[in-house]
Protein backbone atom coordinates (compact mmCIF):
# COMPACT_ATOMS: atom_id res chain seq x y z
CA UNK A 1 0.00 0.00 0.00
CA UNK A 2 1.34 3.29 -1.04
CA UNK A 3 1.80 6.46 1.73
CA UNK A 4 -0.03 9.18 1.19
CA UNK A 5 0.86 12.45 0.05
CA UNK A 6 0.29 13.88 3.74
CA UNK A 7 2.02 11.27 5.36
CA UNK A 8 4.71 11.61 2.74
CA UNK A 9 4.85 15.29 3.57
CA UNK A 10 5.28 14.61 7.65
CA UNK A 11 7.88 12.08 7.10
CA UNK A 12 9.84 14.26 5.14
CA UNK A 13 9.38 16.74 7.93
CA UNK A 14 11.12 14.34 10.59
CA UNK A 15 7.58 13.82 11.86
CA UNK A 16 6.16 9.92 12.70
CA UNK A 17 2.49 11.19 13.13
CA UNK A 18 -0.13 11.58 10.10
CA UNK A 19 -0.46 15.69 9.13
CA UNK A 20 -3.34 17.88 8.70
CA UNK A 21 -3.60 20.02 5.79
CA UNK A 22 -4.19 22.28 8.19
CA UNK A 23 -1.11 21.50 9.98
CA UNK A 24 1.15 21.68 6.48
CA UNK A 25 -0.58 25.46 5.47
CA UNK A 26 0.71 26.77 9.30
CA UNK A 27 4.13 25.12 8.32
CA UNK A 28 4.30 26.89 4.96
CA UNK A 29 3.41 30.42 6.32
CA UNK A 30 5.71 29.96 9.16
CA UNK A 31 8.19 29.31 6.28
CA UNK A 32 7.54 31.99 4.26
CA UNK A 33 7.49 34.04 7.13
CA UNK A 34 11.21 32.99 7.70
CA UNK A 35 11.57 33.66 4.40
CA UNK A 36 10.51 37.49 4.53
CA UNK A 37 13.00 37.56 7.28
CA UNK A 38 16.83 39.12 6.39
CA UNK A 39 19.37 36.22 6.01
CA UNK A 40 21.31 37.75 9.21
CA UNK A 41 18.73 37.86 11.81
CA UNK A 42 17.27 34.22 10.79
CA UNK A 43 18.35 31.50 13.95
CA UNK A 44 19.60 28.16 13.36
CA UNK A 45 16.05 26.56 13.78
CA UNK A 46 14.67 29.21 11.30
CA UNK A 47 17.09 27.97 8.70
CA UNK A 48 16.48 24.42 9.37
CA UNK A 49 12.91 24.50 9.28
CA UNK A 50 13.19 26.76 6.33
CA UNK A 51 14.63 24.21 4.55
CA UNK A 52 12.79 21.31 5.63
CA UNK A 53 9.62 23.16 4.43
CA UNK A 54 10.80 23.93 1.05
CA UNK A 55 12.53 20.27 0.63
CA UNK A 56 8.95 19.11 0.84
CA UNK A 57 7.64 21.31 -1.46
CA UNK A 58 9.89 20.84 -4.14
CA UNK A 59 8.96 17.23 -3.58
CA UNK A 60 5.52 17.85 -3.96
CA UNK A 61 5.15 20.38 -6.23
CA UNK A 62 1.48 19.45 -6.91
CA UNK A 63 0.14 20.58 -3.55
CA UNK A 64 -2.09 18.96 -1.38
CA UNK A 65 -4.57 16.25 -1.56
CA UNK A 66 -4.12 12.58 -0.34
Amino acid sequence: MSKSWKRSQREALGMNAPTTEREYDLLVVLADIIEATPQGQRTAAMASLLDEVRSVQAAYPAGGGA
